[in-house]
C-alpha cells in the first residue's frame, strides 16, 4: 500500500504535493514521543499506522484529480460495503447460530464470553468488532445513496437502494449506538445533495429515525449486557476519564504511541472494564503522542469545516463524499476505528 500510494503521488515525474511545510516543524516532537515511549514496538507500530494513514490521504488527493478514477473507488467502496453487508447477514441469521448450538452440544467447557457474543448474534462482517463494521457502513451509505443521482436507468436504480437496504439492515444488526449517531450525521449533511428539494423536510425524518434507534439500541444493549455495572456509556465515560487523567500527567509528550493499554491499569476504578483503546481516538492520540497534536488536529479540523460549509450551501457532488468523511471523523468520537486500519485506510482515501 505504501508503495503504491508513493507511485500515485510521484506519477508521470509530476513533483507531488506532499504535506504542508509546516508539518517539518512538529517531526521532532513525533520523534521524541516515540523515543521516549515505554514500549518501543508499540510506538512504531502506531506510527507506522499514523504514516498509511497519511499516505492514504496522499493517494486520495491524487485519485481525486481524475473524475473517472474517483467515481470507480467510490464504486469499488459500495461494493465493498455489500460484501461486508452481505457477510454480516449471514453472520447474524445463519453463522453465528449454528457455531453457538456446536458450543453448546460439544462436551468441553463453553467459553462464557464467546458463547453470549453468539447469541447476541451482533455481527462484525470482515472487521473485528460490530462497531467496526457499523463505523464503514456510516461512510458507505451516503455513498452508495448518490450513486442515485449518477445512474440512469429503472434497473440501476433499483440496484442501487437495495444495495443502501441491505447495508442498512447490516448496520442494523451491529446495534452500534456510536455508528447510528455518525450515520445520522452523514445523512443530514448529504441530503442537500440526495433530494434537494427535499432536504429540510427528510433532515427531520431522519432525526425521528435516529432517536428511535438510538432509544431501541440502548434497550437492546442493556438487556443484552444483563449488569448494570456494564453499560456501555458509564465504560467509555470511565475510559475517557482515564485518557484525561492521562493527558494531566503527560502533558508534553505522551505517555508514548500506542501504550495507553500498558498505562490504563494504573488509573483504572471498581467499574471501569479492561481495554486498550479510550473509545475516544482523540484522547487517545493526545494521550500517547502528547499535547503538540492539538495543532495538527485543530489545522486539519478547520480545513475540513472550510471546505464542508460552502459544499453543504452548494449541494454539489463532493458532498456525499465529504459526509462520508464527518461520519468517520464523528464516529471516533465515541469509538476508535481511526485505529483499525480496515477502516482507518478508506476514510483517508475518502477524506
Amino acid at each position: 500500500l505504501a508503495v503504491g500510494a508513493c507511485l500515485l503521488a510521484a506519477e508521470a515525474g509530476v513533483r507531488p504535493r506532499l504535506l504542508p511545510a509546516w508539518v517539518g516543524g512538529l517531526l521532532p516532537f513525533a520523534v521524541v514521543s516515540i523515543a521516549a515511549a515505554a514500549c518501543r514496538a508499540h510506538a512504531l507500530d502506531e506510527a507506522s499506522d499514523a504514516g498509511a494513514l497519511i499516505l492514504a490521504a496522499l493517494a486520495g488527493r491524487r485519485l481525486a484529480s481524475e473524475p473517472r478514477v474517483r467515481e470507480a473507488l467510490i464504486g469499488l467502496l459500495v461494493a465493498l460495503a455489500c460484501v461486508a453487508a452481505l457477510r454480516a447477514t449471514l453472520q447474524h441469521h445463519l453463522i453465528y447460530p449454528i457455531e453457538a448450538r456446536a458450543l453448546r452440544a460439544g462436551s468441553g467447557e463453553v467459553p462464557a464470553l464467546i458463547l453470549a457474543r453468539l447469541e447476541a448474534g451482533r455481527p462484525s462482517g470482515p472487521f473485528t468488532l460490530p462497531a467496526a463494521l457499523g463505523g464503514f457502513l456510516a461512510m458507505t451509505l451516503p455513498l452508495t445513496l448518490a450513486l442515485t443521482r449518477r445512474r440512469r436507468g429503472a434497473a440501476a436504480r433499483a440496484g442501487i437502494v437495495l444495495a443502501a437496504l441491505l447495508q442498512g439492515y447490516a448496520l442494523f444488526l451491529t446495534r452500534s449506538i456510536g455508528a447510528l449517531v455518525a450515520t445520522t450525521i452523514a445523512m443530514a449533511l448529504a441530503l442537500p445533495f440526495l433530494a434537494p428539494r427535499r432536504a429540510a423536510a427528510l433532515r427531520w425524518g431522519v432525526l425521528v429515525l435516529a432517536v428511535a434507534g438510538a432509544a431501541f439500541f440502548l434497550h437492546a444493549r442493556r438487556v443484552e449486557i444483563g449488569s448494570p455495572g456494564a453499560d456501555p456509556f458509564l465504560l467509555r465515560a470511565g475510559n475517557w476519564r482515564a485518557a484525561v487523567r492521562m493527558i494531566r500527567d503527560h502533558p508534553l509528550f505522551g505517555t508514548g504511541p500506542g501504550s495507553f493499554g500498558t498505562f490504563y491499569p494504573r488509573y483504572i476504578e471498581p467499574g471501569m472494564n479492561e481495554t486498550r483503546y479510550a473509545h475516544n481516538s482523540y484522547l487517545q492520540v493526545l494521550s500517547g503522542w502528547g499535547a503538540w497534536v492539538i495543532v495538527p488536529l485543530a489545522l486539519f479540523a478547520g480545513a475540513f469545516g472550510a471546505r464542508l460549509r460552502p459544499a453543504w450551501r452548494a449541494g454539489g457532488a463532493d458532498l456525499p463524499v465529504l459526509a462520508a468523511g464527518a461520519a468517520f471523523l464523528a464516529h471516533n468520537l465515541v469509538d476508535f476505528t481511526a485505529f483499525l486500519p480496515g477502516v482507518a485506510l478508506p476514510a483517508g482515501l475518502l477524506l
